[in-house]
């Protein structure tokens, strides 16, 4: 069967949603039935199971565990969606512009496999924020994963829906392999605003943001001469990004966004500015 059949067939699910609760069953801790609450596989019993609940958690006492199996022949890939049957494989209500989805991933060694995880926001029926990460490589341990989500739009969202896929990016799969995640949580909520009445900056400028230390709110000014497209982005001191802030065309003027750090550990993070070619950063102490 075609790799993009298969993968196409899955995301008409994800794309399908309408309304659930906030990342329902996150630690993959309840199952019915072996199948995770909350959320929607691409099991077949008892003919195909590639999607379980594993013991091998990183917390609590269950993950959920992908893995690519055959059937009849043909090897598919795994998937999760968050949703449910009885809400017409719904999404799930949030209320808050979240700035990154976070969790926790380990991977069995296999040749071209990879973990993908997904995350749509909507507005009604129209999506206006996303995120998108690619997992593979050496993790026999569990590694954090952040996936920072961007914003086309102003809007705060009224649903979310979270992919969660295993592939085999070659041309010729094979079945095996095997994914685990445990742990999903939303994290950094954000609110941009420009002040009204401000005058029009004669410069770009990212001001340090206050408070400083916080917890687990903070507001970070930065101003644009000009219309330009902008990027505020938050990364910790490795240089993960956290979350994205701002990433769209802006006007002329000063504004502020509001970012709440929920979520994340204390330490040290960078706040940095791109805007026409004008770079600055700012450090950022959260302290709880």
């Amino acid at each position: 069967m075609p790799k993009a059949f298969l993968q196409m067939f899955a995301l008409f699910f994800l794309f399908s949603c309408v309304l659930f609760s906030q990342i329902p069953n996150a630690g993959f801790e309840n199952w019915t039935g072996g199948e995770p609450d909350g959320w929607i596989t691409g099991n077949f019993p008892p003919f195909m199971t590639n999607v379980t609940q594993s013991p091998e958690s990183y917390s609590g006492s269950s993950a959920i565990k992908l893995s690519i199996e055959s059937y009849l022949g043909f090897p598919f890939f795994a998937y999760a969606t968050s949703g449910d049957v009885q809400n017409n494989w719904a999404g799930f209500p949030v209320s808050q512009r979240y700035g990154s989805l976070r969790g926790y991933y380990k991977l069995v060694p296999s040749p071209n496999k990879i973990l993908e995880i997904i995350v749509f926001l909507t507005k009604g029926e129209n999506a206006i924020g996303s995120g998108f990460e690619v997992l593979s490589g050496d993790a026999p341990n569990y590694n954090e994963f952040v996936l920072p989500i961007s914003y086309g739009t102003d809007e705060i969202p009224d649903t979310a829906t979270i992919y969660i896929s295993y592939i085999d990016t070659s041309e010729n799969w094979t079945a095996g392999g095997g994914a685990y995640v445990d742990d999903l949580s939303f994290g950094g909520f954000v609110d941009v605003k420009e002040i009204a009445n401000s005058q029009t900056p004669t410069s770009y400028e990212l001001l340090q943001n206050y408070p400083n230390p916080f917890n687990p709110s903070t507001k970070i000014e930065y101003s644009i001469p000009e219309e330009s497209f902008v990027e505020l982005k938050v990364y910790n001191l490795i240089g993960q990004e956290i979350a994205t802030l701002v990433n769209k065309h802006q006007k002329a003027g000063t504004y502020n966004a509001d970012f709440n750090a929920e979520g994340m550990q204390s330490g040290i993070y960078i706040a940095k500015l791109n805007a026409n070619g004008h770079t600055q950063s700012v450090k950022m102490t959260l302290l709880k």
